[in-house]
């Protein structure tokens, strides 16, 4: 099973054809990895990103609610005294109104045109004492 020259030279022709083939295969290959290993750097570049931007953003949102939980009781201590001053105001007023008051409210108009209250207190008849 002797093989002819001209076998031979084809054998080795269709050989070299098929090395190169897989020559040109494998350094396709290659260039394939080395693109998704580039893609893949990038990729995980982009989410160590992503994840510090997720954190800070976390951060703003913490302060923010403390900031927000601040505002509101803030708010809620104002209404308290705001209640607790209209409910003197109140008590003032029926005072007023059944004389308990030394005192009179007087509207005066000033040159200006700017009205404002004024307290007087009546005169007594006996001098207060001076303090020595």
């Amino acid at each position: 099973m002797f093989i002819s020259r001209q076998q031979a030279s084809k054998l080795v022709r269709r050989t070299e054809k098929k090395l190169k083939e897989v020559v040109l295969a494998v350094d396709d290959e290659r260039r394939n990895t080395e693109q998704y290993k580039d893609q893949s750097d990038k990729l995980n570049s982009r989410m160590k990103q992503l994840k510090r931007q997720l954190e800070e953003s976390e951060e703003e949102a913490q302060r923010a609610n403390a900031n927000r939980r601040k505002l509101q009781r803030e708010l809620e201590d104002a209404t308290e005294s705001a209640d607790a001053m209209n409910r003197e105001v109140s008590t003032l007023k029926s005072k007023l109104r059944r004389g308990d008051l030394p005192f009179t409210m007087r509207r005066i108009v000033s040159r200006a045109g700017i009205e404002s209250d004024e307290e007087s207190e009546p005169k007594s008849e006996t001098p207060e004492p001076k303090p020595e």
